[in-house]
């Protein structure tokens, strides 16, 4: 992919519209489908949230808790660490219909740019 907006989109548009607020919603297939474009785009998965769609807005119903540190290993590892542990996560906590998962994520400049505040 071209530029990071370009790889945003692809991202995105797993999400078929879905989102709360402006976060995507993806499915259980489109997630992993979703990691693996990070992936291959240089985004680091940081954290997971399993949501579930209810007629009063959304639950949450599981949350990643793995962490993965920069220091001591290139921007790359640090994506497949971490897209790595994201897959795990999915793989164990089964979407089924009606509940989604949203991604905590950051490109490698945005990271920069967090770690800087």
């Amino acid at each position: 992919m071209g530029n990071q907006s370009e790889s945003l989109d692809a991202i995105r548009h797993l999400a078929q519209g879905r989102q709360i607020g402006s976060e995507a919603m993806f499915t259980y297939s489109a997630a992993l489908e979703a990691l693996t474009v990070c992936s291959q785009n240089g985004v680091a998965v940081l954290g997971v949230e399993l949501f579930r769609e209810r007629p009063d807005g959304y639950l949450t119903e599981s949350i990643s808790t793995y962490e993965r540190h920069l220091e001591g290993v290139t921007w790359s590892d640090f994506v497949q660490a971490n897209n790595a542990l994201a897959a795990e996560f999915i793989r164990r906590n089964p979407g089924e219909s009606g509940q989604f998962y949203v991604f905590t994520a950051a490109s490698e400049r945005e990271f920069s740019n967090l770690r800087a505040l």
